[in-house]
């Protein structure tokens, strides 16, 4: 009888660890998505002179739960792409992250900008930053097990 061919190349997939990278997929797009709304907020109602107010902090941070549902309905759609492409070809890598995160966010800030069709729109820049600012949150929590669901085949 012949044996089968070598398949260590193939991924065993674990059940368990597929759902369980699926709810911390969940949680870092929450984090994530919350992140960059506090970096817009805090940037917009927290002066740079000030000594901290409690009360500005605490507008601060209202204001990006709520802005935070806004910004995650605007990019639910191609995160759950980007996230799914790193889930399934196993990218971990922060550069990868941190890019795909500025590239929501200078999508997002400028969809619809018909106007600035020859320039940016201004803002562009902060609309990055918090991008970059979601994405590498997004890798702290669950972007560097991406893919960790699909082990390598041990061989016999």
């Amino acid at each position: 009888m012949e044996r089968p061919p070598d398949t260590a190349k193939q991924p065993e997939i674990s059940g368990t660890r597929f759902v369980l990278q699926i709810i911390l997929d969940c949680f870092a797009f929450i984090f994530a998505v919350f992140a960059a709304a506090l970096f817009l907020s805090w940037g917009y109602l927290v002066p740079a002179n000030s000594q901290g107010e409690p009360m500005q902090i605490a507008a601060a941070i209202g204001s990006a739960i709520v802005s935070s549902a806004i910004l995650g309905a605007a990019v639910f759609v191609p995160a759950l792409i980007a996230i799914a492409a790193a889930e399934i070809f196993r990218w971990r890598s922060l550069f990868y992250f941190v890019g795909a995160g500025g590239a929501l966010g200078f999508v997002v800030w400028n969809v619809g900008a018909a106007d600035h069709a020859t320039n940016l729109r201004p803002g562009t820049t902060v609309a990055l930053a918090s991008g970059f600012i979601g994405g590498f949150v997004y890798w702290i929590v669950a972007g560097r097990t991406s893919g960790s669901w699909a082990a390598a085949k041990r061989g016999n």
